[in-house]
C-alpha cells in the first residue's frame, strides 16, 4: 500500500472488511439519525438542550486578536446544519424521508405515527 491510508483503510484492516469511505459515512449518518430520533422521542428539543455560551460565539466580540470584532451567526449555522441533515429546524426531529432514505423505516414509522 503506497501513499496515505484513509480511515476506511484502517477500519477495513481491523475489521477484515472491504468497504469504501461512503459506506462508513452512511453508517455514521444512520447512527446520528438514530440518536436524534431517540432524543426527540424522549422529549429532548435540540434548540433548547444544546447551545453554546455567548462568549464562545463572540457575544460580545473580542476587542483584540485574530477574532477581533467577530460574532458567529450561531442561530443561522444551527439552522443550516439541521436543514442539511434533513431534520426539523425547530425541534431536530429527523424527517420521515431522511429516515427512510437511510433504511430506518421502522424508526420512521414509530417517530411519525
Amino acid at each position: 500500500m503506497g501513499g496515505k491510508l484513509s480511515i476506511a483503510d484502517y477500519l477495513n484492516a481491523v475489521l477484515g472488511w472491504n468497504y469504501g469511505a461512503d459506506h462508513y459515512m452512511e453508517v455514521g449518518e444512520r447512527v446520528q439519525n438514530l440518536r436524534m430520533a431517540f432524543n426527540f422521542k424522549h422529549g429532548v428539543n435540540v434548540r433548547q438542550a444544546f447551545s453554546l455560551p455567548d462568549r464562545a460565539v463572540g457575544a460580545p466580540p473580542l476587542e483584540k486578536g485574530p477574532m477581533k470584532g467577530v460574532t458567529l451567526q450561531y442561530q443561522r449555522l444551527g439552522d443550516d446544519f439541521l436543514k442539511g441533515m434533513g431534520w426539523d429546524v425547530e425541534t431536530g426531529k429527523p424527517t420521515r424521508e431522511k429516515l427512510q432514505a437511510l433504511g430506518l423505516d421502522k424508526v420512521a414509522d414509530e417517530l411519525w405515527a
